[in-house]
């Protein structure tokens, strides 16, 4: 309780942070400091999910393709989940503050985010739970291991997104490359079929190497 009266962060900090020892006349000091790799993410997480042009899926999904990932632990490091993401956003750690039993202290460590963009984030939350969040899953083989490759000759990369639209009396499937999203790619809109017809025509080239047939 006194640490956390004086600021300290109680226990492991949330990602975003890293936490670190340093000698100070010649005592061992324990603090926090920005996670250089993923402070900036955490950080660019709330200011997406702050627009409401966001869901929790889609947020995850779009700080996945920025490399965003947990910290190697007791298991690997992966994604984000979304019910980790929503601990995040309403976390007031990245204000600058730490709690205990329910009282608020202003921390050491510094703060990764405004009192606007965390109040926003909030009301889109709230929001979104009161009319019950929408949660568009278009279910694909594909999905998740197919890449621009204009983006990628371009030095760039980003997955292919499989989505869906109506129009003409029909509902069409297609791909679209989520760096459009970012306004960094022109790659045309793909329809599944084609895309799993030229990737079936890929495979169709490809043969062991003799030694492994033998």
């Amino acid at each position: 309780g006194q640490k956390a009266r004086n600021g300290g962060t109680l226990g492991r900090a949330p990602i975003g942070y890293l936490n670190y020892r340093d000698m100070v006349d010649g005592r061992e000091v324990r603090a926090v400091k920005i996670d250089p790799d993923r402070g900036p993410l955490i950080a660019e997480a709330f200011r997406l999910y702050a627009t409401g042009d966001f869901t929790l899926q889609t947020l995850s999904e779009e700080l996945a393709d920025r490399g965003l990932q947990t910290r190697a632990g007791r298991t690997p490091a992966g994604p984000v989940p979304q019910s980790s993401l929503s601990k995040v956003l309403g976390n007031r750690y990245y204000l600058g503050f730490v709690n205990y039993k329910g009282e608020e202290f202003d921390g050491r460590h510094e703060a990764l985010i405004d009192e606007d963009t965390f109040a926003k984030v909030q009301e889109v939350y709230a929001r979104r739970r009161l009319a019950g969040e929408r949660r568009r899953k278009h279910h694909h083989y594909l999905k998740g291991s197919i890449w621009c490759g204009v983006c990628d000759r371009n030095g760039r990369q980003n997955r292919l997104i499989r989505a869906r639209a109506k129009g003409q009396g029909g509902t069409y499937d297609y791909f679209f490359c989520r760096g459009r999203q970012k306004k960094e790619c022109q790659l045309p809109y793909l329809p599944v079929a084609l895309v799993e017809t030229e990737i079936c025509d890929h495979y169709d080239t490809i043969r062991f190497d003799q030694q492994l047939n033998e």
